[in-house]
């Protein structure tokens, strides 16, 4: 039989609904951490620099999660070794680490704004194996009179590959 966008209706959708992001469309605040209702962490706001496993809704931004059975098949030296290596990058600053939760959240200077801060976070997904990532400028710099933001430069997505 044919594959049809009917025959995918009702399998469980695995990446973050983004209907409650966004905080603050101007600042391009969203939220940060945990999405309660979904258990997954929150995607990335329209116009922002960002780059999220859970920007299903817009391709450019959207960075398919990492499967980390290819290095281990242990949750515990994967979320290890995942620490080690933010630790160990200069330009990251740990801010909060929940062990039980499998979620980090770091900070690094942003390109833009000058002064800026980027917001990277990480959550391990035991039971499917994979490591979620956002990485998400705090503020936009806006050129006026127009109402698109200056990129970055895919300094975000270049983060995180």
């Amino acid at each position: 039989t044919a594959l049809t966008l009917s025959s995918l209706a009702g399998l469980p959708v695995k990446a973050a609904d983004v209907g409650d992001d966004v905080v603050d469309p101007v600042n391009a605040k969203a939220n940060i951490g945990v999405n309660p209702r979904t258990q997954r962490l929150y995607s990335c706001q329209t116009l922002a620099n960002c780059i999220s496993v859970s920007a299903i809704k817009n391709p450019s931004q959207f960075g398919a999660p990492w499967d980390y059975t290819s290095a281990t098949k242990d949750e515990e030296a994967a979320w290890a070794a995942l620490k080690r290596a933010v630790e160990a990058d200069e330009s990251l600053k740990v801010v909060k680490v929940d062990d039980s939760k499998k979620y980090l959240h770091a900070i690094s200077p942003s390109k833009v704004p000058k002064n800026g801060i980027d917001d990277v976070e990480f959550l391990l997904i035991p039971s499917e194996k994979i490591l979620t990532y956002r990485s998400a400028s705090r503020s936009n710099v806006y050129v006026y009179p127009y109402q698109t933001a200056i990129s970055d430069g895919g300094n975000n997505k270049k983060r995180m590959k």
